[in-house]
């Protein structure tokens, strides 16, 4: 028996996100799961574990063999799940705050609105923080609250485990036709609007900029993740 040093085994995958470009399939509904599971695990390896899982549900569902057991897969499809809402409920702090961070900059600041367009844009911003459940404004009453109480433990994991993907967790939260309170399933298999993928990845491609020029995110905009599809004549040529 040789002697020698152990190996130590790999430090987890934790994809850097500087400048880097995470390709999606052509395909929007498998190109769905992939952002699902890049929201849950904003990292390559568990991205990949989480976006395989996803896949063997329908067909464990039906009965057939899966690389899983039944009870191990439905454990950790309940993970996957806490994990998307966690980085829903990041996003709706995000696309909160680049919303308001924008109106208080030139020229938006200097802007004096007649009454009634005041109204107007106070209840487009009162109908999206409630759209999307617990509401962006009882999320920054909750980080407020907690700052307060000293706290800071709560906002800085969610912040900090969310900045790969908060430009993308906040299109999502603008963007998606459903509602993160619905069932998991559904989110991940439900029939969607044509073109709703491909909406949401553009404009978190423009809240990247946004989320990144407050400098109260503590992040930049090559600090985050680049999601986009690959173009279905490429993806037919396996380029």
């Amino acid at each position: 028996m040789t002697s020698g040093q152990k190996t130590k085994p790999p430090k987890p995958d934790k994809t850097p996100a500087a400048a880097a470009t995470i390709w999606l399939d052509h395909d929007p509904a498998i190109a769905r799961l992939e952002v699902i599971a890049w929201l849950a695990f904003p990292c390559a390896d568990r991205a990949a574990k989480a976006f395989a899982r996803l896949t063997w549900w329908p067909a464990e569902e039906r009965g057939q063999t899966v690389p899983e057991k039944p009870s191990r897969l439905k454990e950790r499809l309940a993970v996957i799940d806490r994990r998307f809402r966690e980085r829903l409920l990041a996003g709706s702090l995000y696309a909160a705050k680049a919303r308001r961070w924008t109106r208080a900059q030139p020229p938006w600041n200097d802007v004096r609105l007649p009454p009634d367009l005041a109204r107007i844009i106070e209840a487009a911003d009162a109908a999206m923080d409630n759209a999307q459940p617990p509401g962006t404004l009882e999320t920054l009453r909750r980080v407020a609250d907690v700052k307060a109480a000293g706290d800071r433990t709560w906002f800085r994991k969610l912040t900090a485990e969310s900045r790969p993907v908060a430009h993308l967790a906040a299109a999502w939260v603008e963007h998606a036709s459903v509602r993160p309170v619905a069932d998991l399933r559904d989110i991940a298999f439900g029939a969607r609007p044509a073109g709703e993928l491909a909406a949401i990845l553009r404009n978190a491609e423009g809240l990247r900029s946004r989320i990144a020029a407050d400098p109260s995110n503590n992040t930049t905009a090559d600090a985050m993740l680049c999601f986009a599809q690959r173009p279905a004549v490429l993806a037919g040529q396996g380029v």
